[in-house]
């Protein structure tokens, strides 16, 4: 067991960060169409891909062990 847990904590934390990556793309083409571009919402779109690119080096320095 101890030799799958660090894989499956990995896996979950890349596909944790795939998905929050493709939510904040989704959330990013929504607010330039409908031009509802301010401050707080370019520094949530920042902080969330900031979120999205450290889950994944995470789940990938976990990974490769």
């Amino acid at each position: 067991m101890e030799t799958v847990l660090p894989y499956l904590l990995g896996g979950l934390l890349v596909a944790g960060s795939v998905y929050y990556f493709y939510y904040s793309m989704h959330y990013t083409i929504m607010v330039w169409t409908k031009k509802m571009g301010s401050v707080f919402a370019t520094v949530a779109l920042l902080q969330s891909y900031l979120i999205s690119f450290g889950l994944l080096g995470v789940g990938l320095v976990i990974l490769a062990g």
